[in-house]
């Protein structure tokens, strides 16, 4: 069987990066380690430039297993120049991984397709230090008719192996399921241990093909209600 089209726009932004592995537990699906699970931001309601529809719900400030913070927001159409850089920044191995073996190219619509989400069929989280530096992205994209979406992650070289990864998967998993998308689907090489990994500690039921090299893995949303932050339980190394 050969893997669906792809929705997501090829970009090295969206790579799909692990913060470690462990077995699949019984325990809440998209719940976070055990470190602090995120509290909502005071600044939420104040960040500059929100679109349309922008969830300030999902601002969330996150301590990591390090005992590093990273602030958690939807992304904004303003942070396309910062993802630019990061894209243009990339190096050679991150872009094999992510495109699969193609090369990027990323012109001005893509970009804005990128840093324009409805915050609906289609989500991006950003993931930013104390100085607002960029540190990693999680996205989902969708269609309106569709309850299926793909997904991808990417943490910064410097972050890695944090448990940012997870955060960003288990929070952008609960937004999904809030707004009825009911399969994340992600694709990557055969043999990425470190994607293996993300999927395996997502805490949920997945199903995964391979084909030509490439793995196509379908992880299953429960039925969430609105939006909140996920709870501590269990825990992942960081």
């Amino acid at each position: 069987m050969t893997p669906k089209r792809r929705l997501l726009p090829q970009g090295p932004d969206e790579r799909i990066d692990s913060t470690g592995t462990m077995p699949v537990r019984p325990r809440h699906p998209l719940h976070g380690p055990d470190q602090d699970a995120g509290t909502r931001s005071p600044i939420g309601a104040f960040t500059p430039g929100q679109p349309a529809g922008y969830p300030t719900e999902l601002e969330v400030d996150v301590s990591l297993g390090d005992g590093r913070h990273v602030h958690v927001r939807p992304i904004l159409p303003s942070d396309a120049p910062k993802l630019a850089a990061a894209i243009a920044g990339a190096d050679a191995e991150t872009l094999r991984l992510r495109f699969l073996g193609w090369q990027p190219i990323l012109d001005d619509a893509t970009l804005r397709h990128l840093v324009e989400v409805d915050y609906d069929r289609r989500l991006a989280l950003v993931a930013l230090d104390s100085v607002g530096g960029g540190v990693g992205v999680a996205r989902y994209e969708g269609r309106p008719d569709e309850d299926v979406a793909e997904i991808a992650v990417a943490v910064d070289p410097d972050w890695r192996r944090r448990g940012l990864g997870f955060r960003l998967l288990s929070m952008l998993g609960a937004a999904a399921a809030s707004r009825g998308i009911r399969q994340l689907v992600a694709f990557y090489f055969d043999g990425n241990r470190d994607v293996e990994g993300l999927v395996r500690s997502s805490g949920l039921p997945y199903r995964s093909l391979v084909s030509r090299g490439i793995v196509e893995a379908r992880l299953d949303l429960p039925l969430l209600a609105p939006f909140d932050p996920p709870a501590p339980d269990g825990h992942v190394p960081a």
